[in-house]
């Protein structure tokens, strides 16, 4: 049952980190195209 908790665990963090690391890319891409006046769809959704 650990086991298997702890391998959840793992995925869940492994997803976590890919979609913040995604997210933070997004974030940059954004700002650099937008510089100040749109804050970008990212925030809305």
């Amino acid at each position: 049952m650990s086991i298997a908790n702890s391998a959840a665990l793992a995925t869940m963090r492994q997803r976590n980190l890919a979609t913040m690391a995604a997210w933070s890319l997004q974030r940059h891409h954004q700002r650099r195209r937008w510089p100040r006046r749109n804050p970008g769809p990212s925030l809305s959704s």
